[in-house]
């Protein structure tokens, strides 16, 4: 019984990571954006005229990529060469 609750403690604990590393993607691509912004507006609203997005701001297609970027991770594999 022990091992049930620890199964679900482990499946609580690592939704509610996802779900605050979604969040956490969420603001830094909107702060990473908007720093973005200050310098590229003119230049990022020619472009998403010319793709006929003239709606969004640059922090919310910095948030939308940090919110998807978060969900994507790097992996490395590793090369143990005592597998042969």
């Amino acid at each position: 019984m022990n091992d049930f609750f620890a199964v679900i403690g482990a499946t609580i604990v690592v939704v509610l990571g996802i779900f605050a590393m979604s969040i956490a993607g969420t603001i830094f691509g909107a702060f990473a954006g908007f720093v973005v912004g200050l310098v590229f507006t003119p230049t990022f609203h020619v472009f998403m005229t010319a793709i006929g997005m003239k709606t969004i701001a640059v922090w919310e297609l910095g948030a939308v990529l940090g919110f998807v970027g978060g969900f994507f991770r790097t992996v490395v594999p590793s090369s143990n060469k005592n597998n042969g």
